[in-house]
C-alpha cells in the first residue's frame, strides 16, 4: 500500500516537474535528473519559489505600465500647454516689431519735407495713415481692424495736424493697435480680446534728404 503511493506521489511530481520544465525552470530540470521523493520536495519548493517571482515579474510590469500612463496623462496637458504658450509667445512678438518698424517708417514720413504734399492738397496725415494701413495689409493684416493715430506725444486719444505751422518742430507719436484676435493662432474670449499697440514718436519737421 505504501509503496503504491509512494509510485502515485513521484507519478504526481513528475508530470508536475515536466510542467515547470516547459515553464524554463532551471531547478526543475536538476530534479527531474534526481528523480526520488525527496527531490520531489525540493520540487514543491521550487515550484512556489518560480510561481511567486513569476507573479511578483507580472506584477511589476503592469506597475509600471499602469505608472508610465498615470505620468503622461499628468505631464501630456501641462507639455502641450507651454508649446501652445512659445508659439503664441513668438507670434505676438513678430507681430509688435512688424507695427513698430512700419510706425517708424510712417513716422519717419511725417518728419521730411512736405512741401510738394501740400502743393497738390494732399493731407499728410490721411497719406501717412493711408500709406501704413496699405503696408500692413500686404503683409495679411486685416486693413479694417487696424486703428492708426497721429497724436501729440505723450498725448494719446488728441489729434496732431502734421501740415499745421503751429505744430512745426513738436512732437508726434504714430500708434498702431491691432486686437489679439486677428493675429493669434487660437481663438480669443471677447473680454480678453485687448489691443496689441506700439507708438513711435518723431520731431514734426521739415528734413530733406540730401543726395
Amino acid at each position: 500500500m505504501a509503496q503504491e503511493r509512494t509510485a502515485q506521489r513521484r507519478d504526481f511530481y513528475s508530470s508536475r516537474i515536466s510542467d515547470l520544465i516547459s515553464l524554463g525552470c532551471p531547478r526543475a530540470e536538476h530534479d527531474a535528473s534526481v528523480g526520488n521523493l525527496r527531490t520531489s520536495v525540493c520540487f514543491i519548493k521550487s515550484f512556489s519559489q518560480y510561481s511567486a517571482m513569476n507573479l511578483f515579474r507580472r506584477r511589476t510590469r503592469n506597475d509600471r505600465r499602469g505608472s508610465a500612463t498615470v505620468e503622461f496623462a499628468v505631464i501630456a496637458p501641462v507639455f502641450l500647454t507651454l508649446i501652445l504658450g512659445m508659439l503664441e509667445a513668438s507670434r505676438m512678438f513678430e507681430t509688435y516689431g512688424q507695427l513698430a518698424q512700419v510706425a517708424r517708417d510712417g513716422a519717419r514720413l511725417g518728419a521730411m519735407d512736405r512741401a510738394d504734399w501740400v502743393a497738390n492738397g494732399i493731407d499728410s496725415n490721411d497719406k501717412i495713415i493711408s500709406d501704413i494701413r496699405n503696408s500692413l495689409e500686404a503683409s495679411g493684416y486685416d486693413p479694417e481692424k487696424l486703428q492708426i493715430y497721429i497724436e501729440p506725444a505723450g498725448q494719446p486719444g488728441e489729434t496732431f495736424n502734421l501740415d499745421d505751422p503751429a505744430n512745426d518742430l513738436d512732437l508726434f507719436q504714430v500708434r498702431i493697435a491691432v486686437p489679439v484676435s486677428q493675429v493669434a493662432a487660437m481663438p480669443v474670449p471677447s473680454e480678453l480680446d485687448y489691443d496689441l499697440s506700439t507708438a513711435v514718436t518723431f520731431r514734426n519737421t521739415k528734413s530733406t534728404i540730401v543726395q
